[in-house]
């Protein structure tokens, strides 16, 4: 999936050039930052937060095929929200479709959460 901004289009008005330059450099870097300095994760997610102008963030980064939670990290999200996430996570496997449908997402690539839902949630009733 390629960039193209209109994420941050929608979030905060145009990206143009001096903001691919600049912004768009300083939060990939403070994720490269954060995998090689762990303790780094929530500081960089708050930053895409921040710049996108979103109430919340959670990221979470699991090893399959063993649904092992590698990183977990919210900010801005109620204590008790992402400690129910955490609770349920097998559960949330299962909705997703199991590690089957889980191992079909290119792993090389960004996933949207709402887009791994199963096809019949995102019909119209």
């Amino acid at each position: 999936m390629a960039f193209d901004g209109s994420v941050g289009q929608s979030a905060r008005g145009h990206w143009g050039s001096d903001m691919l330059d600049t912004t768009f450099s300083r939060l990939v870097g403070g994720i490269y930052d954060a995998v090689v300095e762990p303790d780094l994760w929530t500081e960089a997610v708050d930053a895409i937060r921040r710049e996108f102008d979103f109430h919340i963030a959670m990221m979470g980064i699991s090893k399959m095929p063993a649904n092992e939670l590698v990183v977990n990290v919210s900010t801005n999200v109620p204590a008790s929200f992402v400690g129910d996430i955490v609770r349920y996570g097998e559960d949330i496997m299962t909705l997703w479709g199991g590690p089957a449908a889980m191992a079909r997402i290119p792993i090389e690539e960004p996933t949207l959460q709402s887009l791994t839902y199963p096809p019949h949630w995102r019909e119209k009733s």
